[in-house]
């Protein structure tokens, strides 16, 4: 080798790599006004729990946001600052809004499905209907809800104006529970829920085991990771009864 190259070669510079200090997570803390160190009570270990959906409903836009924000927190613990992320979700499949709802379904399949029902009781059924919403539109100060009534109350009203252009009695049926159905629903719980037998429960948690079905497959179509324990209210109604 010769003394160039040797020179060459001692005159190198080679630097260490320094030592970065690994990743800490730190939050901030409404107490101290301030961000602290976040530190797990056991060990590695992060237990996590979040309210889920309440299951009366089709998933919408505000689920979507919520629960891409809850994955994004969740990979980010897990992924970037290599925590042993426990993360359990509960479903609360027993609300008033799911009886309601599940009670609004069993009475106008009933109706519907009863055929001695003559159809001018079905219209005057459904022009009953029309005045409970206007008289619930009347009342209501909510800018966005006095839109949706108005849209609810103006096809309602279409539809009435022009069922007698229609040809036969069925086709008019038919047309009046597709129109109708969703005031006609609740108009029928207002009034009549009180005087039918009490509903089987399975009326109402197959409503609600549908829409956690639905809610499920949505989260997955997001490429939401799912939770590693899944509770629901159900399961938990005497120790939420002690608690209390």
């Amino acid at each position: 080798m010769s003394s160039t190259s040797q020179q060459k070669s001692s005159s190198s510079i080679w630097k260490c790599p320094e030592v970065v200090s690994e990743a800490r997570l730190r939050l901030y803390n409404s107490f101290t006004k301030k961000k602290e160190l976040f530190v797990p009570i056991n060990g590695n270990e992060v237990r996590w729990y979040s309210c889920g959906p309440t299951v009366y409903d089709t998933s919408h836009m505000g689920h979507a946001r919520s629960y891409i924000s809850f994955d994004i927190l969740h990979r980010v613990m897990a992924d970037y600052f290599g925590y042993d992320v426990l993360y359990c979700m509960n479903v609360t499949d027993v609300d008033d809004k799911i009886i309601k709802r599940a009670r609004e379904r069993h009475l106008i399949k009933t109706y519907m499905d009863d055929n001695s029902i003559a159809f001018e009781k079905i219209l005057e059924d459904c022009q009953l209907a029309l005045k409970h919403v206007q008289d619930i539109r009347a009342r209501e100060t909510d800018k966005d809800k006095q839109t949706m009534y108005d849209k609810q109350i103006s096809a309602v009203e279409n539809s009435l104006q022009n069922i007698n252009t229609l040809s036969d009695v069925e086709t008019k049926r038919k047309k009046l529970f597709t129109d109708c159905h969703d005031i006609l629903s609740s108009y029928l719980d207002v009034n009549y829920s009180h005087s039918t037998n009490p509903l089987d429960n399975e009326v109402f948690l197959a409503l609600a085991r549908h829409y956690e079905s639905e809610y499920h497959n949505d989260m997955s179509r997001l490429n939401i990771l799912p939770p590693h324990v899944l509770t629901r209210v159900i399961e938990y109604v005497p120790e939420i009864i002690t608690f209390l």
